[in-house]
């Protein structure tokens, strides 16, 4: 285990066991990440965390951090919501793990006065607003124009006028995923080219690994391929795992992820992946603090700029 992933793990332990022993006079932050489990989620914590510690208004509040098993894990964040307004917490700071599930909790919670401050993923403004109920602040990059940058990226740097390209999209259901991918798939399309192979991912390093190896043993892999886009790093280095692993080179394939985790950036220093498009995680957790603490930027829109990094 290397020293970068025994620190985050030092870290994130601090904080869990931190927020569990929280002072009844204090007002009560709730940051519900989907997982510990992706780095991009630990900088939004480590961003929210950074916030939190320099700020004035720190004595005056907790702030707690929690997360579920993995990107799916719907009935994690429905208690996270629960025990934050059975606790009666000024705030709750949420990735959520869908655009939809969520909203029943989100709505109930949104009633009591609660500040509801929604992170990278988007939630589904109209199902909400059916349930009665709403959010303060919106902050995330556009996810679109990633999706866009990254087809961009990939068609500026082909040899091909139509490359085969492979796809590893997110969860389906989640507003993440579906802009990232209708971005990329709308340059795709201005440039009548198809996707030559799509994956569902799940943002999950395991899934892409699998869904790459079994791939590479087809008829269709044989006849190869030029470029893969994957909706998050974690799914990219996943597909570089196994080409590796399975004797097959990377020369000329060009390989884009998304998120700009510490893994990818050494990927693309060692040469394998080709580039990813940068999110500032820790700008977004930052953020989210500062809405709380500060109530400057309550019922706003924050878009963190995005950038290709290779």
């Amino acid at each position: 285990m290397n020293k970068d992933l025994l620190m985050r793990i030092g870290f994130i332990l601090s904080m869990f066991l931190g927020g569990c022993s929280s002072d009844e006079d204090k007002k009560n932050i709730m940051f519900s990440l989907k997982t510990f489990k992706n780095p991009f989620f630990i900088e939004i914590q480590e961003g929210a965390q950074s916030y939190f510690d320099l700020n004035e208004m720190k004595d005056e509040y907790n702030l707690i951090f929690r997360a579920g098993e993995n990107h799916n894990d719907t009935r994690a964040q429905r208690e996270h919501i629960e025990l934050a307004i059975n606790q009666k917490y000024d705030a709750i700071c949420l990735t959520p793990v869908s655009s939809l599930a969520l909203n029943s909790e989100i709505a109930k919670a949104y009633k009591t006065g609660m500040k509801i401050i929604i992170v990278d993923t988007k939630i589904d403004e109209d199902d909400l607003i059916k349930k009665k109920g709403g959010y303060n602040l919106y902050i995330g990059s556009d996810n679109y124009i990633g999706g866009k940058k990254a087809a961009q990226y990939i068609l500026t740097k082909t040899k091909s006028s139509k490359p085969k390209i492979i796809f590893f999209e997110g969860v389906q259901d989640q507003e993440t995923a579906i802009e990232r991918k209708s971005g990329f798939l709308s340059v795709l399309k201005d440039n009548d080219i198809s996707i030559y192979e799509s994956f569902v991912g799940n943002w999950s390093r395991r899934d892409a690994y699998d869904q790459m190896r079994n791939f590479l043993s087809t008829k269709k892999a044989e006849e190869g391929f030029d470029a893969i886009f994957a909706s998050n790093d974690e799914m990219c280095l996943g597909a570089i795992e196994a080409i590796i692993k399975s004797g097959s080179s990377l020369k000329g394939k060009i390989i884009i992820g998304f998120d700009a985790i510490p893994e990818a950036l050494e990927s693309i220093n060692q040469g394998q992946m080709t580039a990813t498009i940068r999110q500032n995680a820790r700008r977004m957790g930052e953020v989210a603090i500062k809405a709380v603490l500060e109530k400057d930027d309550l019922n706003k829109v924050n878009l963190i700029p995005v950038e290709v990094i290779e």
